[in-house]
């Protein structure tokens, strides 16, 4: 599920509903919602007009085995806000 803030410029990707326990900073205004026990529950960009790279999703999707982040593209979700 995506949602949109247009006024704040950003985007927030869930991954499934659990309760946040910790947030980490996974990249340049990309910011990762981790479960008690450690797996990934949501992806907030806290930015879209600063450049997100395609490969950091992709790392995201490596490490947290997720593989549909893979089709995710920061440029497509940028023209949502144009």
């Amino acid at each position: 599920m995506l949602k949109i803030d247009k006024q704040a410029l950003a985007a927030y990707i869930t991954l499934r509903n659990a309760k946040v326990h910790k947030t980490i900073e996974f990249g340049e205004e990309v910011f990762l919602d981790l479960d008690s026990n450690g797996n990934p529950i949501g992806i907030e960009i806290a930015d879209i007009t600063r450049s997100q790279e395609v490969g950091l999703f992709h790392k995201i999707a490596r490490k947290y085995h997720i593989p549909e982040l893979n089709r995710f593209h920061p440029e497509a979700l940028r023209k949502v806000f144009a």
